[in-house]
């Protein structure tokens, strides 16, 4: 049926010329149009969703990305119909404001206004609008800023055609949620501007994204939730001291530990997501120090898929879990790598002066340009005795080659084998080899 734009604008230009039959249509069409009407404000008051698709607008640079999204998703099979797309920020605004979405879908790094002012933008301006971010850039500030700015996911590069289904289909339930209670109060009902002025964007450039609240509404639970917060549990310190020093065994109560540490905050979908992007960007900055790439912490691991998901408690433990884990084990492997290098150097710097009676641990760790202190923890841990064991052994072993094979005097092998006095060059062989220097070269002792 044809519905016309202006109830009093189709009597005027009809009534004059039209008869009976014609007029009863036209009040038809008339009542008809007023019914609609009313209905679009009821469900722009109480946020009905359910009589219309979902609208959806997508902002992309790549036109690859941007056409493969648009041409691959069945939005119509998952209540979406696609009202739009444009290569920035700035070519987005006017279209935004007249297509007015339920949901954006904005990359981040976009020539002229990226998608973080965009968003700061459409926050403000039409807030009941759902922005999912999508991200090529691994690096914690963007996230941070998205989640603060209220964005609704933030997913990594490469995003596939299920990621970004099962996204829109949490979106669109979020919606269909909300929108089985009114809001508080109206909402002020504010356009964009055709196109954007310098000084918009320069504040949506300046402003604090967690000052922001849209007038004349009141937070719902979730939000709530976070305002009740202690930050200083989120503080990244905790996961950094744990990845320097933690074990892998106990990764899982760590885990469970601190997630319960978040309270109510860990019962948000949103809160949840930006705890476990800062989880991984943490692990991956951790491992790049050790020399590691971000595929060495990430490839293989089953919790890699959920990063940029929404994402519940348990979910957060497990990924958090997992991620140290591997983090931790790369580090173990790291240094026992570390500890073959040192240790490597320090047996070669041995079997050169272990002869020399003024050998000590503080010498080889000076050589090796490591403390006194680590070079005798890692030698013990890569070679099963400590420093002064190992040095002995390799002098007594000396001493028996030398006892065997020629005739020179107890006094003189002591001499090459580091032992200025042979009485206590004797005392040690007999309290390592069971028997004295003489008798172990009459064969008493063949060791």
């Amino acid at each position: 049926m044809h519905r016309p734009a202006y109830g009093n604008q189709l009597l005027t230009q009809h009534a004059g010329r039209a008869g009976e039959q014609e007029k009863k249509r036209l009040l038809l069409d008339l009542l008809d149009w007023i019914l609609n009407n009313l209905y679009d404000k009821i469900s722009k008051k109480y946020g009905r969703q359910d009589r219309q698709m979902l609208k959806v607008f997508l902002v992309e640079d790549e036109a690859i990305i941007r056409e493969g999204f648009r041409d691959i998703i069945p939005w119509n099979q998952h209540g979406y119909v696609f009202v739009g797309e444009a290569a920035d920020g700035e070519q987005a605004l006017p279209l935004i404001r007249s297509t007015r979405p339920d949901v954006l879908i904005t990359d981040i790094r976009m020539p002229f206004m990226d998608g973080l002012v965009l968003s700061r933008l459409v926050r403000r301006e039409l807030p009941d609008t759902k922005i999912i971010i999508i991200s090529g850039y691994d690096d914690f500030e963007y996230a941070r800023q998205a989640l603060r700015i209220g964005v609704e996911q933030y997913l990594l590069k490469p995003v596939t055609k299920a990621m970004l289904i099962r996204t829109l289909v949490e979106v669109k339930e979020k919606i269909q949620e909300q929108s089985l209670k009114p809001p508080y109060q109206e909402q002020t009902g504010n356009r964009l501007p055709e196109k954007p002025g310098e000084e918009q964007i320069s504040q949506a450039l300046r402003e604090e994204p967690d000052q922001e609240e849209t007038p004349g509404t009141q937070p719902d639970a979730e939000e709530q939730s976070l305002r009740n917060l202690d930050m200083s549990k989120t503080d990244p310190e905790i996961l950094r001291k744990f990845l320097q020093s933690g074990m892998e065994e106990e990764a899982g109560q760590f885990a469970r530990d601190y997630v319960d540490s978040l309270r109510d905050a860990a019962d948000s979908r949103l809160f949840c997501q930006y705890v476990m992007l800062n989880a991984r960007f943490l692990a991956i900055a951790y491992v790049e120090e050790l020399g590691y790439s971000q595929a060495d912490l990430l490839d293989g691991l089953a919790a890699a898929e959920m990063t940029g998901q929404p994402v519940s408690r348990s979910g957060l433990e497990e990924y958090i879990e997992e991620i140290l884990k591997r983090a931790v084990s790369l580090r173990e492997k790291e240094t026992k790598s570390r500890h073959r290098g040192i240790i490597s150097e320090a047996i070669a710097f041995i079997e050169e002066h272990y002869a020399e009676e003024s050998l000590s641990l503080k010498d080889v760790a000076r050589f090796t340009n490591v403390s006194a202190s680590y070079f005798s923890a890692a030698f013990s841990q890569e070679m099963g005795e400590t420093f002064v064991e190992y040095l002995t052994r390799k002098r007594m072993e000396r001493a028996k080659e030398l006892l065997r094979r020629t005739d020179k005097r107890t006094a003189e092998i002591a001499s090459e084998t580091g032992y200025r006095d042979p009485h206590y060059f004797s005392f040690v062989f007999r309290k390592t080899q069971g028997c004295t220097p003489r008798d172990y070269r009459m064969g008493g002792k063949q060791g």
